[in-house]
């Protein structure tokens, strides 16, 4: 997920030390180039709550790795409006190849410049330690330190899933 503008950069980095997608504030639940099968896959989201309280849900649903996995994979993002806690939730990140638990992927939270103010929060980079049934919070001081997460408000920032179809 980017923020304030739009990314279609499919290939994960560092967050420490690299710029990330157009050095947009990002959300890296499990970034790597994931793909929809069109059998009911796809990314789905959905705002729940009262005005203060609510929750933004971002949630990857059976996708498979590109251009194929032997099993698909499900995990979702949830962002706490009043609170600005960012919960990564992992029901199946077994992919049945070099993508299992996040083994060729990027799981973290980045600010505009991080990679050089050390405004980020890396969890792993290329590093199969994400499990299923696992969950993972970043719990975020007030005020936000991070300028990501003052644009919540229904997800009226540009939040867009970092995905782009390649063609052979």
């Amino acid at each position: 997920m980017t923020f304030g503008g739009v990314s279609g950069q499919f290939t994960n980095e560092n967050l420490a030390i690299a710029d990330g997608p157009s050095n947009l504030p990002c959300i890296a639940a499990l970034w790597d180039d994931w793909d929809s099968d069109d059998s009911g896959s796809g990314v789905y989201y959905q705002t729940r709550g009262l005005p203060g309280s609510r929750r933004f849900i971002l949630q990857w649903h059976n996708l498979d790795g590109y251009s194929s996995s032997p099993s698909n994979v499900t995990f979702q993002t949830l962002l706490f409006e009043g609170s600005n806690d960012i919960l990564m939730q992992y029901r199946d990140v077994y992919s049945g190849n070099s993508r299992n638990n996040g083994g060729s992927a990027t799981v973290g939270i980045r600010n505009m410049n991080g990679h050089l103010n050390g405004e980020n929060l890396q969890w792993s980079y290329n590093a199969g330690v994400i499990s299923g049934g696992q969950a993972i919070l970043y719990a975020v001081p007030e005020p936000a330190a991070l300028s990501l997460f003052v644009a919540f408000a229904g997800c009226a920032a540009v939040c867009r899933w970092a995905y782009k179809r390649r063609r052979q």
